[in-house]
């Protein structure tokens, strides 16, 4: 049987650790083309390129196993890669990270990683997004390959529903005894504190963004955030669709 096309993203770039985790364990599983950013994208969300053109460059070329990179964002990447790097071939999955530190609860709507996850619903191909609570360029992410690994397969043998892609995240470990995987809803929170002021040598002010990611719903054990502290493995089902069906008959009433 053929093997299957696995396209894999990120937003931090190919220098970083994570991506290389997550290449590591698709080659064991199918065909590999990466396709990701030149230079570190993080909270590009669904950005797209319209200023500059894009060049994408070819970096490893072997059987079974192609990189390119690309002078644009992690959804630039999808789009060029779906629509014309692979030709007349369709990913039948794609896989987005590993990308460094959570994107957990209302972190999700910012991330580069889930723009690729969600740009990839758009051509109706299934995706998943894996993220690592640990930042930094020497991380270690080898105890979350095997929970990655079936993971994948199971997308790729059972199939994932129409229009929802998988937000997947891993608090740091060791090792890979997880005590188990949480399927979730997204929590919901904001930054704080987002920003430190500080004087440039030349005198005038700027903002460097620090901040901290306070949970509104911390103690909801229906949550990403809640099982996250404890350890697990959170699995957050995502869709492009952000209609507010539940709001539509309200709102229509307003304007009538």
């Amino acid at each position: 049987m053929e093997r299957p096309l696995l396209l894999v993203c990120n937003d931090d770039g190919f220098n970083y650790p994570g991506i290389h985790a997550l290449i590591d364990v698709a080659r064991q599983i199918g065909d590999v083309v990466v396709c990701c950013p030149a230079e570190h994208q993080s909270g590009m969300s669904s950005a797209i390129t319209f200023v500059h053109p894009l060049v994408p460059k070819k970096i490893v070329d072997e059987p079974g196993y192609t990189v390119y990179t690309v002078n644009g964002t992690p959804t630039d990447c999808v789009k060029l890669a779906v629509g014309e790097l692979l030709g007349d071939r369709k990913p039948d999955l794609t896989l987005c990270g590993v990308n460094h530190g959570y994107n957990h609860g209302t972190n999700a709507i910012y991330s580069g990683t889930m723009g690729c996850a969600f740009e990839s619903l758009i051509h109706t191909i299934p995706s998943i997004a894996f993220s690592y609570g640990k930042y930094g360029k020497d991380v270690d992410m080898s105890a979350c390959k095997p929970e990655m690994d079936k993971i994948i397969r199971a997308a790729l043998e059972k199939g994932l529903p129409k229009g929802v892609c998988l937000n997947v995240n891993f608090p740091p470990r060791d090792d890979a005894n997880y005590p188990g995987v949480k399927i979730t809803k997204s929590d919901i929170g904001r930054w704080v504190q987002e920003f430190a002021k500080r004087t440039h040598p030349e005198g005038f002010d700027y903002y460097w963004v620090v901040g901290a990611y306070e949970c509104a719903d911390n103690q909801d054990d229906t949550t990403d955030s809640y099982w996250l502290a404890r350890g697990y493995i959170t699995v957050t089902p995502c869709k492009v669709d952000q209609t507010a069906y539940e709001a539509m008959q309200q709102v229509s009433q307003l304007l009538t």
